[in-house]
């Protein structure tokens, strides 16, 4: 099992978090990804890329939660364990704030030694889960990922 969790900021990222809400015609602005393990299922760790720390690995929640969406996810099988070691090669990388300001313009410019929110659930989706998406043109938001692993869980994915 997994979960995207699902958040809006409050405090000082309140009026960048208010832009993208306002963009998206969302109230999420931000997303975060917390496999658990197979058996125990004991959490391996809330993955997120933020502002200010960049990728981290934390085993609680730096915003407020807005509500979190169950999916599959299989700890011990060969696409899991690729999946986990992906999450922790990603750790430790910087912000792309420029893939995130390009992104309100519908430019799609990434940088491959950064992450912002969105890249964890969009590998978890495109990678683990194998499901095509025809997005590809511009930077996905924290409302694009929520909307895809809703229809996913409720077996509306394309």
């Amino acid at each position: 099992m997994l979960y995207i969790h699902a958040y809006s900021a409050k405090g000082f990222f309140k009026f960048f978090a208010k832009i993208i809400r306002r963009k998206t015609n969302s109230k999420c602005d931000h997303v975060s990804i917390e496999p658990l393990h197979k058996v125990t299922r004991s959490s391996l760790g809330i993955y997120e890329a933020t502002f200010r720390e960049g990728v981290t690995k934390k085993s609680y929640h730096t915003r407020n939660l807005l509500y979190s969406i169950k999916l599959p996810f299989d700890s011990e099988s060969k696409e899991g364990i690729e999946f986990i070691k992906f999450l922790d090669s990603r750790v430790g990388l910087k912000y792309d704030l420029r893939a995130v300001l390009l992104g309100f313009f519908g430019v799609k410019i990434q940088d491959r030694d950064s992450d912002f929110c969105v890249e964890m659930g969009r590998y978890y989706i495109t990678h683990y889960l194998k499901r095509k998406t025809y997005i590809d043109n511009t930077n996905w938001s924290p409302k694009t990922i929520v909307t895809l692993v809703n229809g996913y869980e409720l077996g509306h994915y394309g």
